[in-house]
């Protein structure tokens, strides 16, 4: 590798080491929300029919994953960890995982009832990742 290239790799890593909290926050509320979004989605898709089982199961295990990371990622950052908006995220990051997760096993067990239940549970917290300053995604 170049050493022009490393430079340029060793800076940008040092620049997200500095992301402030507030910032780092706000990528954090957009990541969790598209997985909000997308989780609702591909249910939506399972009731009606159109997507099968297997990859409902597995997209929604791919956002309980990234969902994990992203709630573990906050938490054990020092400095992100000590801010009070992170503080009030972190628990409701935790409520969509649960949603998540609850979603996944309904669809395992064929129960669109608890699927829809989870949904509404993913509004409400929609709604709370919203007031703690989450920027508007596209629909």
């Amino acid at each position: 590798m170049r050493p022009s290239a490393v430079v340029v790799l060793l800076a940008a890593g040092l620049a997200g080491c500095h992301a402030s909290p507030a910032d780092r926050l706000s990528d954090a509320l957009e990541g969790v929300l598209s997985w909000v979004a997308t989780a609702r989605t591909v249910a939506d898709s399972w009731m009606t029919g159109h997507v099968p089982l297997r990859y409902t199961r597995a997209t929604l295990r791919a956002a309980l994953e990234s969902l994990e990371r992203e709630r573990a990622s906050l938490a054990s950052e020092p400095r992100t960890a000590a801010d009070d908006r992170i503080q009030k995220a972190l628990p409701v990051i935790e409520g969509v995982e649960v949603a998540v997760a609850r979603a996944w096993a309904a669809v395992g067990r064929a129960d669109p009832d608890e699927v829809r239940v989870q949904q509404q549970a993913l509004n409400g917290l929609e709604k709370r990742l919203r007031a703690l300053g989450a920027r508007e995604t596209p629909p």
